[in-house]
């Protein structure tokens, strides 16, 4: 969590299995010494919170369409085109497209996500984190990853979808495969495996949703039905399948990555739990330094639409940005004591990166606060006395950032 042993930009290679277990020397040496970096690949890094800022407010510049230099890429995240064709919008998600069709798909999905409707999402949330607690064993020891994590933001989003809960732990095992954008490091294995697992989620999810158009239930799925034939009068099948799965796979990385890395800095900092266990309210200020401290998307791609410049490096049109929010998220000169883990910041919720900046700002952001917030109320009513039973070793994956397994130990009182 601390920036010791930093060496020079050069003397790191990344990625790496040292840098992506640990990070933070090497982001902190590249806001010093180099801010825009250029990998031996092409590639460069922005890792400053200015320059990601900036990044993010221009669209025009750096663009969100990144299918072109993934090859592979639209095979693991968009739907095939259907026998009637593509309709009006591209098969490409919110993340992987640029205006106009971003500003038409966010506008379709955002009253989804409202105030208003995620309030009738709060029992169910609550109700499943009493499931996956009752599970707990009565000797008071789990790994939290495993048992809690896991199933917590997965589970709900499968309820709002009405996914038949026997189906659950097939749709569940599909997302494990993403590896979100850090396909563009992926293995030639782990492409394969995504590839094969998207294909099966996009044909369930298919069946879902022309059900949905002759079968509407009032859940989430029919919901995105009936705005998008009410807005445009025709379904879009092919765009659709695609956004659908895509939310879900955000559900499950994002949200599972933010509860394990919560957990673990609660109870590395038991003056910061003391807090919690007095106040309840400052779930979610637990929520937001979390994805400050420890950001579940290390990075997202952009693409240079045209040749411009950033922290006075030239960046050539074409050239690929890997935007490193995990590093601009300890900039020492947005955060105070940026490696500190302080649930109480005062501009953690406004200025952390963790769910992006601009118009791709996350647009799952207020439900993955409403499930880490009524997470943590929960175990906090049922659990007491938890403490870590073991070592929390992370994951080697370039793109996300969270730990393998969080062993704890704990006295159930309800």
């Amino acid at each position: 969590m601390t920036t010791e042993s930093i060496h020079s930009v050069d003397e790191y290679e990344y990625p790496s299995e040292e840098v992506v277990t640990c990070p933070y020397p090497f982001y902190s040496a590249l806001r010093e010494e180099a801010p825009v970096h250029r990998l031996p690949n092409g590639d460069y890094l922005i890792s400053r919170w200015e320059g990601l800022v900036q990044v993010a407010r221009h669209p025009e510049l750096f663009s969100n369409a990144i299918a072109h230099v993934n090859p592979g890429f639209a095979e693991a995240t968009a739907a095939q085109e259907d026998e009637g064709g593509a309709g009006k919008l591209t098969p490409y998600a919110l993340p992987f497209c640029d205006p106009p069709d971003h500003t038409a798909k966010r506008s379709l999905l955002l009253p989804l996500f409202m105030p208003e409707p995620l309030r009738t999402y709060e029992p169910t949330i609550r109700a499943i984190a009493d499931e996956l607690i009752d599970g707990f064993p009565a000797e008071g020891r789990v790994d939290f990853r495993t048992a809690f994590a896991d199933y917590l933001p997965p589970t709900v989003m499968l309820r709002l979808f009405g996914v038949p809960q026997e189906d659950e732990p097939m749709v569940r095992a599909w997302m494990q495969t993403s590896t979100g954008q850090g396909f563009h490091y992926a293995t030639e294995e782990q492409k394969r495996a995504q590839v094969e697992a998207m294909a099966e989620a996009h044909d369930y999810f298919k069946k879902m949703l022309t059900d949905r158009v002759e079968n509407p239930t009032g859940d989430f799925l029919s919901d995105v039905v009936r705005l998008k034939m009410e807005r445009d009068g025709q379904l879009d099948l092919y765009y659709l399948v695609g956004e659908v799965t895509t939310i879900y796979s955000a559900a499950y990385h994002n949200t599972v990555y933010m509860l394990c890395s919560a957990m673990r800095l609660l109870l590395q900092n038991p003056d910061q739990m003391a807090l919690l266990t007095a106040d309840r309210s400052l779930a979610r200020g637990l929520v937001d330094e979390a994805l400050r401290l420890e950001s579940p998307v290390q990075w997202l791609q952009r693409v240079v639409t045209e040749d411009t410049e950033l922290n006075g490096v030239h960046l050539p049109k074409g050239a690929v940005c890997l935007v490193l929010w995990g590093s601009g998220n300890r900039d020492s000169g947005k955060f105070e004591d940026p490696d500190r883990f302080w649930i109480e910041r005062p501009n953690a919720l406004r200025d952390h990166l963790a769910f992006g900046f601009g118009i791709h700002k996350c647009l799952g952001a207020r439900l993955a606060r409403l499930e880490g917030q009524v997470a943590f109320e929960q175990l906090l009513t049922r659990l007491t006395d938890i403490r870590l039973d073991g070592e929390v070793p992370h994951a080697y994956d370039v793109n996300h950032r969270a730990p393998t397994s969080v062993p704890i130990a704990y006295t159930l009182v309800g």
